[in-house]
């Protein structure tokens, strides 16, 4: 439950720079998402279950304030952690770079697929904008990930020590203890 809660937190800090981070290059605006670089963390670092109910959540928040159509972000990242997912196993995730270099990939291919479900022309039509602009965005968010996973990671070990179930174990005997001045023999 921490972990849905983690990513839920996170996904409105995340929200607020995501709806201003754009950079003009070269005559095309180019928009960071920062909320496709914490579905590609979830797909790295939860299990299975929880990290799906967590992309789902963040998938629902998003197109809350966005005008995209309801389930496209549903799929589009539950399709993304699911690859994730099926690959962790395969890959190597240890180190960030290794990692920049997934969110290199993964980021690459989450814009495709926004490409492929709104544009009405084909991609190879376009020419190569669409290539050179995914790739530049792809490069920049591979790049944007390594500070971001580093506070992720850094955050996620307060978290799970903040709402670790250790911490938060209360009984109903915890609220009706001996309020006797013998208590100090009982233990």
């Amino acid at each position: 439950m921490s972990a849905l809660f983690f990513g839920f937190f996170w996904g409105f800090v995340l929200l607020i720079p995501q709806g201003f981070a754009e950079i003009q290059f070269f005559g095309f605006a180019l928009h960071m998402g920062f909320i496709p670089l914490l579905v590609i963390y979830t797909g790295f670092s939860f299990p299975f279950f929880r990290g799906l109910l967590t992309v789902i959540l963040l998938a629902l928040m998003v197109e809350s304030f966005s005008l995209l159509p309801p389930g496209f972000l549903i799929v589009s990242y539950s399709l993304l952690f699911i690859i994730l997912q099926v690959l962790a196993g395969q890959i190597l995730t240890e180190s960030y770079l290794t990692k920049s270099f997934w969110v290199f990939l993964s980021y690459f291919l989450d814009q495709l697929l926004g490409t492929l479900a709104f544009e009405a022309n084909p991609i190879i039509v376009q020419g190569g904008i669409f290539w050179a602009a995914a790739g530049l965005q792809s490069f920049l968010a591979a790049l944007l990930s390594l500070p971001l996973f580093m506070l992720l990671d850094a955050t996620w070990e307060q978290w799970q020590g903040w709402f670790s179930p250790t911490r938060a174990h209360l009984t109903g005997a915890d609220f009706f203890q001996v309020k006797s001045s013998q208590r100090k023999f009982l233990k």
